[in-house]
């Protein structure tokens, strides 16, 4: 290819026919387009009347390719080829089947009998023969660098067949408009660069002329540059499939927003008036197939009192019910849908005041395609390190857990409904052979005093860990005297107006009540410990029993506080950010544990898999080899009817996790592919057919992660075809 050396040229990639490595062409500004044709003929060898040229993603377009004036129609166009494709453009050229290859300045070919040639000719290139339909689709993604989370992700989009049809408009779509409506639906929709590099990467899966493995550098980059500002995938370490898949369809839906509408919601129920709104002002291809409504209900067991709620989902986040073994995926959906009580001191009931409430969800609106996410990883938090705080730095270090014999409080402050639900760890007690603190002896102690100021007592713990701390440090340090000079008087009497008690102890709620428990009670102006009621022995028993009361605390505080920062720091790097967004993908999504490496005091969180396998039965009498999974059961009392009164839905993609946490292993994508009847497993550039009776065992094990399921045929069930050969 001859290259001009001026500096004002126009340059051009060009991919020669059947692929390969791209070509520089470096061409005057008004070289027209007959001469460009004879140019690019004539450097890839064949004849210019055979030979065509697509412009890859031309502005302002839709389409994949917009295909050049070709033939003896290109020879006789005069126009410069900056008129057709700007400078910069990506042109593949392509060969016609059947067409005849020669050089492109060859004499015309004479009747006459050629005179033999000593040279050996050339071999000849063959011409391009277009896949079949049953061929198309089946091309793998190449790894750039741990990236096989990308890949599997995108093939799962790719066999999402309503998808992938609104991208490359090769038909028209929409759930609720009739086919032929696609131009409408997406009439004044700016097509922006996610949507573009999706689609130039689904028409090479799906090209007829499709070859090697195509690299997905160009969509990577949008995805990160639509994402959150932490720009988690614009590196080449693994990642989260299905954050990716949150981060892909949201940038796909920004970006094919349909105009907003001006509707009337008033008159119609909560969940109509939501639907509608959605409809209206935050509607796209993308919304229009994953976009379902969940229905939740909360009631009051005392007075049976209910409140419902509607939610926009498109992914439901699904419990694993059983830790190891096999359970059939409609488990997971009884558990996210079961009924849960409610924490008492997060809920209380406007019209009785009672903390008795239960929560429950259910489908309300059923999406085209539903999305399950199984959250098989939990993050645990380590146990919280020993502190040294200077203001117990005089005792014993503090000890994590309240003895077994306390009686500081008539329930343990870490008690079970003050642990988070998020998988952390629970608090163990003392082992068997822990030492136990003495008791104290009711002869020796006025016990009425404990069941008097119990509600007093419980009110320190709502106060700030920095309150609390000066008043258990106060405390401990009066009983640490007596208990090592009982015979002192100066330790057993407080002056009520010291401003250090007044402000660290009497101000506070629950400290008096802490100090009445320590012994004291007050005579005149001041507070007495006589030695007859507060012993050494008794000093030191009680003296332990807070220093490990005020442990626990502190732990369960600094937990708190480091779970706050984790959970913040987690919605800052999630790829849907932390704004309404967040809600359609779960609203309470476990915790990633990305944010959470450097918190918890040099600690790292662990990650464990919940390996169980989620099994659908199988039904040799469908092509795919499984049952559909009825939803009918867990539609919610009053929902409207499905779309063509359809429950039932058919499993087609599965995302499949290899490894312990989603950040590290291997991700593969299994896939029905509706062309050739088949299902296919894609392991980054391998593509492999996979038999219907071997998929419930291959794609439902335990690491299946996420499921993409549509709505069933309303057909009779298909036969499976046993002629289909491999491709």
């Amino acid at each position: 290819l001859q290259l001009s050396s001026r500096s004002a040229m126009d340059r051009y990639r060009v991919i020669p026919p059947g692929g390969g490595d791209p070509i520089t062409l470096e061409l005057d500004p008004g070289t027209s387009l007959a001469e460009a044709h004879v140019q690019i003929a004539s450097s890839f060898g064949c004849l210019v009347t055979s030979m065509a040229l697509l412009l890859r993603n031309p502005p302002g377009s839709a389409l994949p390719f917009l295909r050049l004036p070709e033939g003896q129609v290109a020879l006789e166009t005069a126009e410069p080829l900056r008129r057709f494709a700007p400078p910069g453009s990506v042109l593949t050229a392509e060969i016609a089947a059947g067409s005849s290859v020669s050089r492109a300045n060859e004499a015309p070919t004479s009747t006459e009998p050629a005179e033999p040639s000593l040279v050996p000719s050339a071999p000849s290139t063959p011409p391009r023969v277009a896949k079949s339909m049953e061929q198309r689709g089946l091309l793998g993604l190449r790894n750039l660098g741990n990236t096989c989370y990308f890949n599997s992700a995108v093939q799962c989009l790719s066999q999402t067949r309503l998808l992938r049809q609104g991208l490359l408009a090769d038909e028209g779509f929409s759930p609720q408009e009739p086919a032929d409506d696609i131009t409408r639906l997406q009439k004044g929709v700016q097509k922006g660069p996610t949507f573009v590099a999706m689609s130039s990467l689904l028409s090479q899966i799906w090209g007829p002329f499709s070859g090697e493995a195509s690299a997905p550098r160009e969509l990577k980059a949008t995805v990160a540059a639509a994402s959150s500002s932490n720009n988690i995938f614009s590196g080449y370490g693994q990642q989260d499939a299905q954050e990716l898949l949150q981060a892909l369809l949201e940038a796909l839906h920004k970006e094919m927003l349909r105009p907003a509408q001006n509707v009337s919601a008033t008159d119609v129920s909560e969940d109509e008036r939501l639907w509608r709104d959605a409809q209206a002002r935050d509607a796209s291809l993308v919304s229009d197939l994953f976009q379902g409504q969940l229905w939740s209900e909360v009631r009051c067991r005392a007075c049976d009192t209910a409140d419902q709620t509607f939610d926009l989902f498109w992914s439901l986040p699904l419990p694993v019910p059983v830790a190891g073994g096999t359970a059939p995926l409609d488990s997971a959906l009884e558990a996210f849908c079961s009924e849960e009580a409610l924490e008492a001191e997060s809920w209380r009931c406007e019209r009785c005041s009672e903390q008795q409430g239960v929560k429950r969800f259910g489908l309300w609106r059923l999406p085209t395609v539903l999305q399950l996410h199984i959250k098989r990883f939990e993050w645990k938090s380590p146990t919280a390190q020993k502190s040294t705080s200077s203001a117990v730095a005089s005792g014993p270090p503090l000890k994590a857990a309240i003895p077994a014999d306390s009686k500081l409080l008539s329930v343990t402050p870490d008690k079970a409904a003050d642990e988070p639900k998020s998988g952390y760890p629970k608090e163990e007690g003392p082992e068997k052979n822990q030492e136990q603190h003495p008791s104290v002896s009711p002869s020796t102690v006025d016990t009425h005093l404990l069941q008097d100021e119990v509600g007093s007592l419980e009110k320190i713990l709502a106060l700030p860990w920095e309150q609390q701390e000066r008043a258990y440090a106060l405390v401990l340090r009066v009983l640490e005297r007596i208990r090592d000079s009982p015979k002192e008087p100066k330790f057993r009497s407080l002056s009520s107006s010291a401003e250090k008690l007044r402000k660290d102890l009497l101000e506070p709620e629950g400290g008096l009540a802490l100090l009445r428990w320590a012994g004291f009670r007050k005579v005149g102006g001041r507070f007495e410990a006589d030695e007859a009621s507060v012993t050494a022995e008794m000093a030191a028993s009680r003296h332990k029993e807070l220093m490990a009361h005020a442990g626990a605390e502190r732990d369960r505080n600094f937990r708190r506080e480091r779970d706050a920062r984790i959970e913040a720091e987690r919605r800052k790097a999630l790829p849907t950010g932390c704004g309404p967004a967040l809600r359609r993908w779960g609203g309470r999504l476990p915790s990633f544990g990305r944010g959470a490496q450097g918190f918890g005091f040099g600690h790292h969180v662990e990650c464990s898999k919940v390996e169980t396998q989620l099994k659908l039965q199988l039904d040799p009498s469908r092509a795919r080899g499984l049952a559909p999974l009825p939803l009918s059961r867990w539609l919610a009392p009053g929902a409207p009817p499905p779309v063509h009164g359809c429950s039932d839905f058919e499993l087609y993609a599965v995302v499949q996790h290899i490894g312990q946490t989603p950040v590290s292993g291997h991700y593969v994508a299994y896939c029905w592919h509706e062309p050739s009847r088949a299902w296919w497993l894609f392991n980054d550039a391998e593509v492999r057919r996979v038999e219907p009776y071997r998929i419930a065992d291959e794609a439902l094990n335990g690491g299946a992660y996420v499921l993409f399921l549509e709505r069933a045929s309303s057909t009779a069930p298909e036969l499976a075809s046993s002629t289909i050969t491999a491709l």
